[in-house]
């Protein structure tokens, strides 16, 4: 179900990657944190990461382990979750 409206910044929701993505991309549904401010020209968009409930290995400086407070539902329930940013070159 699409969202009808831009949710706070650090909001959690769950995001269904299933259409439009094609393995070994994310296809499946995952928790997302939104990480961008509301912009009045642009109401339609939301900025979101990622989240992971597996440790990344090796753990880098790039990744962030945030604390769940209160746990999500079921598959999602852990106390910590992962942002895997990455990292790029140029």
């Amino acid at each position: 179900m699409a969202i009808s409206e831009h949710p706070p910044t650090g909001t959690i929701l769950i995001c269904d990657f299933n259409a439009g993505f094609k393995e070994p991309e994310m296809v499946k549904r995952r928790p997302v944190v939104v990480v961008s401010p509301k912009i009045a020209a642009r109401s339609k968009l939301c900025t979101v990461v990622a989240l992971s409930t597996t440790d990344p290995n090796p753990v880098m400086p790039y990744h962030y382990k945030l604390q769940i407070n209160p746990r999500l539902p079921p598959p999602w329930d852990k106390e910590m979750m992962w942002v895997k940013g990455g990292r790029s070159q140029i």
